[in-house]
């Protein structure tokens, strides 16, 4: 087993490297110019070639796009049975060898022949925190708390960022003297400015951390099988029954592929929702959404902000990588290729809640969301890291690591180019080609029908028991159905394609963002 790092690949092919890095940019911008080429031909050479070229790509892309929505539809629709399925199960039960339902009982005749019983496990939790309110962390603390999970064994470690020392200085004191009773182990590090081939990433902080604490934790008698590790961001509200299930996941795995997976909890960004400006809902709902539906069809799953893997999974692939500013998606192809693609990343039906973007003022919050999604969309780089993996390391699946590839290539390619030549499409053919009104009537038509089924789905999964008074849920509710016929598809253009579209200008031009832009959190007691 080998774990690959980028530096290697900077170092052993750099001119190929840096063309791969390029290769997704250019294809999205080559893509955006064709159709514009081919759009003022067909303008000024109408019934031309130029005409038919462009007509067909744009069906082609519609008809795609279409595909994916009515996909990822269905596919919530079948998360969401399974993840009610799954919450009706008393886990308890299925510990303790008391099942009373059918499917309980099921779990539990395969729980008995596991390895490792809930008695064995300890959960170790990382949350790594940088200027952040300590009410906020406190609100998290106490969700592990609480939780079902035997408190004395659950291990805590708060690592802060030597660049914000005096704020975490004040958290420290607090957070030790509140907790340090409450839980088997907590502890704190402080990731330092400047280490040598390290960038300034969440996932340095996380690993120096890790690597900081693992031994000690270890040296509790404990076997490194025994610890599942969680990294949460600082705003993490776990599910009380987050840990059983978890552990009941971890027990029913396979003993060879316990270390080999990623297990991936469910991510509502829902935590404070109704107090967040409605963009920050479109953008939180429709990430939500993607994550759930990518829950489903395993070949699609990848690892998120929040993720758990065993100790010793940890250990043999060093942990997170220093040198990415998206250590959780990348987590997913660092591990793929480390075990030749035996590893899975594995669904589990409990939820953390995280937080949309809410910023001190309504323009705070709009440049905040912004620049999260062009921190997100540096993802392409995983790119050049995957390709090289699959020429580098020849135990990989062929075909299968290419649908990896092109899956990505594919997401990164048309996130923001997609929606620019639909748009632009539509007003082309709406002004200037009234005799294909019937066609642009029809789609027209299935993406109206589109919108409403998604209005429909959010209605049902928004956190409404989350508003006390009636009154609240009826304006929320009438409120979200308005605003989302209104502007969501413009907002979702804004704050969605454009920092895209950006991120990747960046990338072609060679500045890629070299600093982790921390969505700042902000709490007012008034609205909490």
């Amino acid at each position: 087993m080998k774990v690959y790092e980028i530096s290697y690949f900077k170092k052993k092919y750099p001119i190929l490297y840096k063309f791969l890095s390029k290769f997704i940019p250019l294809s999205s911008v080559f893509l955006v110019l064709f159709v514009l080429f081919t759009w003022y031909f067909s303008i000024h050479y109408p019934n031309t070639i130029f005409f038919y070229v462009l007509f067909f790509i744009i069906i082609v892309l519609y008809f795609w796009w279409l595909i994916r929505w009515f996909e990822y539809i269905i596919l919530l629709f079948v998360w969401y049975t399974r993840y009610k399925s799954y919450q009706r199960l008393n886990i308890e039960n299925i510990f303790n060898n008391k099942a009373t339902t059918k499917q309980e009982k099921i779990l539990q005749k395969k729980y008995k022949k596991s390895n490792f019983k809930k008695d064995d496990i300890y959960h170790w939790v990382i949350i790594p925190t940088f200027q952040d309110p300590y009410s906020m962390l406190k609100d998290s603390f106490e969700s592990i708390k609480k939780s079902n999970f035997d408190n004395k064994k659950i291990i805590i470690t708060l690592a802060g960022e030597q660049a914000d020392e005096e704020n975490f200085r004040q958290i420290e004191k607090q957070f030790l003297s509140e907790y340090k009773d409450v839980f088997f182990y907590i502890n704190t590090t402080l990731h330092p400015k400047w280490i040598e081939w390290e960038l300034p990433w969440k996932g340095s902080n996380v690993t120096y951390s890790a690597k900081t604490t693992y031994k000690k934790i270890l040296s509790f008698w404990l076997n490194e099988q025994q610890v599942i590790v969680s990294v949460m961001d600082s705003e993490s509200i776990v599910q009380d029954k987050y840990f059983d299930v978890l552990t009941l996941e971890y027990c029913l795995t396979k003993p060879d592929m316990q270390d080999k997976t990623i297990y991936q909890p469910m991510l509502f960004l829902f935590n404070r929702f109704f107090s967040s400006p409605f963009f920050s809902k479109v953008i939180a709902v429709s990430t939500t959404f993607y994550i759930l539906a990518a829950s489903i069809k395993w070949i699609w799953t990848r690892a998120q902000a929040v993720q758990a893997q065993s100790l010793k999974s940890l250990i043999q692939t060093d942990f997170y990588s220093v040198e990415t500013i998206t250590e959780d998606g990348h987590q997913y192809y660092r591990t793929y290729c480390a075990f030749d693609w035996k590893f899975q990343v594995h669904p589990i039906y409990t939820y953390v809640l995280l937080e949309p973007v809410i910023g001190k003022t309504f323009f705070e919050s709009m440049k905040l969301q912004y620049n999260q999604i062009k921190r997100w969309a540096h993802w392409v780089l995983d790119f050049p890291y995957i390709v090289l993996c699959f020429l580098e390391n020849k135990r990989l699946p062929k075909l299968r690591t290419l649908y990896e590839i092109f899956r990505l290539f594919e997401v990164s390619v048309l996130w923001w180019s997609l929606q620019f030549i639909l748009t632009m499409w539509t007003i082309y053919f709406s002004i200037l080609w009234v005799k294909y009104i019937l066609l642009l009537q029809v789609i027209t038509f299935m993406s109206f029908i589109i919108l409403i089924i998604v209005i429909l789905i959010t209605l049902l999964f928004l956190p409404w028991s989350s508003l006390k008074r009636k009154m609240d849920k009826i304006y929320e509710w009438w409120k979200y159905i308005l605003y989302s016929f209104i502007i969501m598809w413009p907002l979702l253009f804004i704050l969605n394609w454009l920092p895209a579209l950006q991120a990747q200008i960046m990338i072609l031009i060679w500045k890629p963002l070299w600093k982790f832009n921390v969505t700042k959190k902000y709490r007012d007691d008034s609205n909490c």
